[in-house]
């Protein structure tokens, strides 16, 4: 069964309340808020089910405008999109440092460090190693996946149908 698809309806006054008013004539950057109602909107659906975009500007006065405006929102959510991407692999580099570096100092602790040292030392640097082995969890298994979430929905944005009249 085809799953009936979900709709994100805008309204925008004119096509310059569209883009941002920093951006200059060459170069077009979607308003933040326009951003911000379509990723709100989004993210309380589902993954799976299609998504079409339908932005309604009163005074639309080309086909080419249309295009435009279409190009300029998807080009944003692909920037979008690398830069999650960038960010879950730094992510998965950091945890997997932090790992290395806890168990090293376990390992050093262990096989090492001689038995001399006070019971201060040891507990502190067991302590020390044990947080960077917590961080690598915290990092790996929980930011991450969300990070992989907010991924998801920014592809589904992409792939979405866009719709300006």
């Amino acid at each position: 069964m085809k799953k009936e698809a979900e709709n994100i309806n805008l309204k925008v006054n004119s096509v310059e309340d569209f883009y941002s008013g920093f951006s200059d004539n060459g170069t077009k950057i979607v308003y933040r808020k326009i951003v911000d109602y379509i990723n709100d909107s989004a993210k309380a659906s589902s993954t799976k089910t299609p998504l079409n975009i339908n932005i309604k500007i009163k005074d639309l006065k080309s086909k080419e405008e249309m295009d435009e405006c279409a190009n300029t929102l998807k080009f944003y959510y692909k920037n979008e999109i690398e830069d999650k991407k960038s960010e879950i692999k730094t992510t998965t580099s950091i945890a997997f440092l932090l790992l290395a570096v806890g168990v090293c100092v376990l390992l050093l602790l262990e096989f090492l460090i001689p038995a001399v040292w006070p019971y201060f030392f040891r507990t502190l640097f067991e302590i020390m190693a044990w947080a960077f082995v917590w961080e690598t969890v915290d990092l790996f298994f929980f930011r991450r996946t969300i990070q992989k979430l907010d991924l998801r929905k920014l592809t589904r944005i992409y792939n979405s149908n866009i719709n300006i009249t």
